[in-house]
């Protein structure tokens, strides 16, 4: 039996998670940067935009892929 989306879900929530835990943004969480393993496993991929928030704690401007921002990021909300 394959696994439901929310299995997949679930598994980039626990990545978040532990980026959050590390004080890590990863800052262009989208589709296209989450793999699947032949072991039907869901990976985080993609850390170019990703920051060291305990290094640099204050971003300065929007970063990221602007259609998969919230709106109020990049001034449309």
């Amino acid at each position: 039996m394959k696994p439901s989306y929310s299995f997949f879900s679930l598994q980039i929530v626990d990545a978040l998670a532990y980026l959050h835990a590390e004080k890590i943004a990863h800052l262009d969480v989208k589709p296209e940067n989450i793999m699947l393993t032949k072991k039907d496993h869901a990976k985080l991929i993609d850390f170019g935009w990703a920051v060291d928030l305990k290094k640099t704690p204050l971003l300065r401007g929007p970063v990221g892929t602007t259609s998969y921002a919230a709106p109020e990021v990049f001034g449309r909300g």
